[in-house]
């Protein structure tokens, strides 16, 4: 008892060693006359006596034990979940975080962390997420909320240009202009791929380029149009010719290939959203 609560007391982790032996095994004589485990057995229950005594003298020692019991039953709720996707761990309660990034750690890694006294450099990033995350390194994270922050400490001249800015990375805003809804679909091609809606379904777009079609574009953005078996797509400033594309529960296809599937005066009146 007294070896183990030290060890606990001083954050000192304890080896369990494989093929270990789960029932104590006695020496052959120990255990005739008056011994501890028949006193035990009689009712007096001597271990647990000695051990809430110990506890007594350090009860720092029985707050770490609550603490790791509620952090080894969240660890084991986390296993039983299969598909950990963003929405699980956006979901997930902040004292719940530390459970789930060990149990994260141990299945990309194969290793277990030690997150409560870090000693290599990758143990010490995972710290650093849970117990150094501030709004200062979220918006250093975020590529355009950072522009602001450098313009502040060294200047705007060092800023690179920006080439579009969108509140959902891979949906397409046709009332952007043409080189922006461009640069997004090629940004994005094959995976996960910019999309659209058209008919009230996902349309996927994968490639694109810029159309020496001459006419403004003066119908509603998203307008399709037929211009000499060409498909193309009204934006803000212009017309942005499509090459590839997917309807949703369908294969990859050429624009060739989808004018071929519908009637080019009904799709001059349909509107990609």
């Amino acid at each position: 008892i007294w070896f183990w609560i030290m060890a606990v007391k001083n954050d000192t982790k304890i080896l369990v060693v494989e093929n270990n032996l789960p029932q104590p095994k006695y020496v052959e004589g120990t255990q005739e006359g008056k011994c501890l485990t028949k006193i035990n057995d009689s009712g007096e229950n001597l271990f647990w006596v000695d051990f809430n005594r110990v506890l007594s003298y350090y009860p720092e020692v029985e707050k770490k034990f609550y603490k790791e019991f509620e952090f080894i039953s969240q660890y084991e709720d986390i296993i039983k979940i299969k598909n950990k996707n963003y929405d699980y761990y956006n979901s997930l309660d902040k004292r719940q975080y530390a459970a789930a990034l060990c149990e994260w750690y141990h299945r990309i890694t194969g290793d277990w962390l030690n997150i409560d006294k870090p000693i290599t450099f990758n143990e010490k990033i995972q710290w650093l997420k849970l117990y150094d995350s501030t709004d200062l390194k979220t918006k250093l994270a975020d590529k355009f909320l950072v522009r602001e922050y450098v313009a502040d400490k060294i200047g705007g001249e060092y800023l690179v240009p920006i080439l579009g800015v969108w509140d959902s990375l891979e949906e397409i805003d046709f009332n952007k202009k043409c080189f922006e809804v461009h640069n997004l679909i090629r940004g994005l091609a094959m995976t996960p791929g910019a999309y659209c809606f058209f008919k009230g379904k996902t349309c996927k777009i994968f490639q694109t380029e810029f159309s020496d079609f001459k006419l403004s574009c003066s119908m509603e953005p998203g307008t399709l149009k037929i211009q000499d078996k060409r498909l193309l797509v009204c934006c803000a400033d212009g017309y942005l010719e499509i090459l590839k594309l997917q309807l949703e529960g369908k294969k990859m296809m050429t624009a060739k290939d989808f004018l071929n599937g519908h009637k080019i005066e009904q799709l001059e009146r349909e509107q990609l959203l």
